[in-house]
């Protein structure tokens, strides 16, 4: 039997790492931004984009990058950059297909218009890539920023996480 104050010397302990969690939580949770509040209330439309996303997004991320030269790297990725461009676009359009609540209908409209606007910016910056010009890449690559910005925040607000690029 271990004696009363080795057993308090834990209970300390265990108190101790109990309020480092919680409070290492609550900083956590405090350091993330909230999720904005929804913008349209359509749960049919939601759903079945969410599925459609959770479809397609995935196979369109970029992959883990093997050694390989700069030019053939610059190429891959450019290549890489129109691929996942066309396969968004793709999507945009299924998702376009998706009957909308009539009241959702204008902000799901602007919506998708981000998504066209980033991927038109990727386009430019695959583009950019190919030419060689490093000038070029980091201002065609702040164009993907805004709607960036906005598909994320519609995507978090409305609970469509699965078309959070």
């Amino acid at each position: 039997m271990s004696s009363p104050s080795r057993s308090l010397r834990w209970r300390y302990v265990a108190a101790t790492i109990a309020i480092v969690l919680v409070l290492g939580g609550i900083a956590f949770t405090r350091g993330r931004a909230p999720r904005p509040k929804p913008t349209i209330e359509d749960p049919a439309f939601v759903l079945a984009a969410n599925q459609r996303c959770a479809d397609v997004l995935p196979r369109l991320r970029a992959t883990e990058d093997t050694v390989r030269s700069e030019d053939s790297r610059e190429k891959e990725t450019a290549e890489a950059i129109d691929r996942a461009s066309t396969g968004i676009d793709a999507l945009v359009a299924d998702l376009r297909r998706i009957p909308t609540a009539k009241a959702a209908a204008p902000k799901v409209d602007a919506w998708l218009e981000a998504w066209a606007d980033y991927t038109a910016a990727g386009r430019r910056y695959a583009a950019a890539i190919r030419a060689g010009d490093p000038m070029q890449y980091g201002r065609v690559d702040d164009e993907s920023v805004a709607p960036l910005r906005a598909i994320s925040r519609f995507s978090r607000a409305n609970r469509i996480d699965a078309c959070i690029p």
